[in-house]
């Protein structure tokens, strides 16, 4: 299976065998070695930089898993301060060096469409009197329940790999709608090597998730628990496929380190789980279990620091179950969630720093505006700035959530938008999110 794959520096680092030296004079011998040590610190030194390379912003310019799990920059709240020693310029090239390359755009999936007809809707048990299992008992109850997701788009070598969690013993298979986002085709792959096409019985960009069907029988399902009653310290473990089909069925541990943790991605918001349980690239749509082998998360995220050398350790995040069953349920029944309001623009939060220095209003930031969307066509541009919506005076993004969330899909919502020194009122009609995205 794994020679399937394109393989790449991250895996194989073998030193060439070089050939046996010739007998020398002592004091050559002597001064061979000293050449010997150098030049195996420098290969060191090669090899290292080389993996750094690959591990970091390299990994996205080989042939390698394209959309393995999701590492966004995730944005400081407040936004982050100018540097002292930061060249003078204006705002808008403040903003854009920061955020212009940061756009997620996720356009959804080419794989052929399936509907499910009867389907139950997900069902999420209670732990509550159950007694709970060891870290092996946990695994060999579970692990059959986990597969990998190797998803491929036509006409190119990259693939994506990530995770899933078996739903249904007929072949319905839950994961990430990133590991398969512009993807043509995918399959899924069980821990014996054994391999179903799959079809996609339906997607949401929004709360990443995506749900697949094979024509397989006798599977075993995983049982989903509820979420709601999980507390901070709870003992969790994380099971699904880091970075390869080399490492199937791998087992972190930790604890819940946070609910409810509200993380905005690009100017999505997303409330999940946080885990120290150990994740990387390849568990994304994988399992966070309780102890008492139920399914409380769908892991797709971790923490990284793309600002400065600083190392970001054990803060991962999983999709709540009981935001899992909301989803999973109107896409058997629809194939997508309908009727989330939506206004079509990207935006960051600005610091009183910021204002301070370029003399610019507290507010919005724009950094994107959706193609197709009202916003476009009433004319918000990139590099406005939100300064109220319907009156109210807006400084962080959450407000702008709660207000737009007041009023519902068609309705019209008034942003203030402050631009190069003037001002103006800009009425937005809300938009069904799946329009937008």
């Amino acid at each position: 299976m794994a020679d399937q794959y394109p393989r790449s520096a991250w895996y194989d680092q073998t030193p060439p065998v070089s050939e046996p030296a010739a007998a020398t004079p002592a004091i050559k011998k002597k001064q061979n070695r000293g050449l010997k040590v150098l030049l195996l610190i420098l290969c060191a030194v090669i090899v290292l930089s080389a993996i750094a390379y690959v591990a970091t912003d390299g990994f996205n310019n080989i042939p390698f898993p394209r959309a393995v799990l999701t590492v966004p920059d995730v944005y400081p709240r407040g936004d982050s301060e100018p540097a002292e020693d930061e060249e003078d310029g204006d705002y808008r090239s403040f903003f854009r060096a920061r955020y212009s390359d940061k756009a997620e755009q996720r356009s959804g999936s080419r794989v052929e469409r399936a509907t499910v007809s009867d389907a139950p809707e997900l069902t999420l048990r209670s732990a509550e009197g159950r007694d709970e299992l060891s870290l092996q008992e946990l695994y060999e109850r579970c692990a059959g329940s986990v597969v990998g997701i190797d998803a491929k788009e036509a006409g190119s070598i990259s693939y994506a790999w990530g995770t899933g969690i078996v739903m249904s013993d007929d072949g319905l298979i839950l994961t990430n709608q990133h590991v398969i986002d512009e993807c043509d085709s995918v399959t899924v792959v069980f821990e014996d090597g054994t391999e179903y096409p799959a079809k996609l019985i339906g997607e949401d960009t929004l709360t990443d998730l995506a749900l697949l069907k094979i024509e397989a029988s006798g599977l075993t399902p995983a049982e989903f628990g509820d979420s709601s009653e999980l507390r901070v310290g709870d003992s969790v473990a994380a099971l699904g496929n880091p970075l390869s089909d080399s490492f199937v069925n791998s087992l972190t541990d930790g604890i819940i380190s946070a609910i409810n943790r509200d993380v905005t991605v690009n100017g999505r918001s997303m409330t999940l789980l946080q885990t120290n349980a150990a994740l990387n690239e390849g568990n994304s749509g994988g399992a966070l279990l309780n102890r008492y082998g139920q399914v409380i998360g769908v892991t797709n995220m971790k923490m990284v620091n793309n600002y400065s050398d600083v190392t970001v350790e054990g803060i991962g995040f999983a999709i709540p179950t009981v935001t899992v069953k909301q989803v999973v349920d109107q896409l058997l029944a629809e194939g997508e969630v309908k009727g989330r309001p939506g206004l079509g623009i990207t935006v960051v939060e600005i610091s009183a720093a910021v204002c301070e220095r370029y003399g610019i209003p507290h507010g919005l930031y724009v950094t994107a505006v959706t193609e197709g969307s009202d916003a476009e066509a009433k004319g918000i541009r990139p590099d406005d700035i939100i300064i109220a919506a319907e009156g109210e005076e807006i400084r962080e993004t959450d407000q702008l959530l709660e207000i737009r969330n007041r009023l519902g899909v068609g309705d019209s919502l008034t942003l203030t938008v402050w631009r190069e020194g003037e001002t103006m009122d800009l009425p937005i009609r809300i938009m069904d999110q799946n329009e937008l995205y």
